[in-house]
């Protein structure tokens, strides 16, 4: 991600990651979901949970766990995209435009079901 020009913040575990969301804004979170102590599908579960806007921030689920059960797994914890090891540079624009689209997507689901 630094190499098309973003800040990166970087995590060392999914309590780390949930500090980091709730303390400043961010526009993606790129989640390991196998992380000692909180693992990824509990940080996004509790970055959920949080208030508004950190609640609604796009999460992309970048793992070694690649089979399709695994992809249903992040989704059902509230990420927006599955994107398995081994990252390619092209496959992580692709994922991340992909997640960015899906948050969208949740986030007017959320608007109407709110109005």
């Amino acid at each position: 991600m630094q190499a098309a020009d973003c800040d990166v913040f970087e995590a060392a575990d999914g309590r780390e990651a949930l500090d980091a969301v709730a303390a400043r804004p961010l526009d993606l979170v790129l989640m390991d979901v196998r992380m000692p102590g909180m693992d990824g599908l509990a940080a996004t579960r509790a970055i959920r949970a949080l208030a508004a806007p950190a609640r609604d921030i796009p999460v992309l689920a970048v793992t070694a766990d690649a089979m399709p059960e695994d992809a249903a797994r992040c989704l059902a914890a509230g990420m927006d995209g599955h994107l398995p090891k081994p990252v390619t540079q092209a496959r992580l624009y692709e994922a991340v435009n992909a997640a960015l689209e899906q948050a969208a997507v949740r986030q007017t689901a959320q608007d109407v079901r709110a109005a």
